[in-house]
């Protein structure tokens, strides 16, 4: 007994649609990732010699 693709289909479109409006119905959000929820950034400061440099040349930044 060999089931038509288009009914497996249909019954897996059934399945999630109805996963995904009993999720909403019960209020419940995904868990955003880092990327999503803002994250952590890096700030990346010039040091010579243990102390930060503030005032870089173009040319010192291209060297870099």
């Amino acid at each position: 007994m060999r089931q038509h693709p288009v009914r497996i289909m249909v019954a897996t479109m059934v399945v999630v649609y109805g996963l995904l409006f009993a999720t909403i119905l019960m209020g419940k959000s995904p868990k955003l990732g880092l990327d999503l929820q803002g994250g952590i950034s890096v700030n990346l400061q010039p040091v010579e010699k243990g102390k930060v440099i503030d005032n870089v040349s173009d040319e010192q930044f291209e060297q870099a």
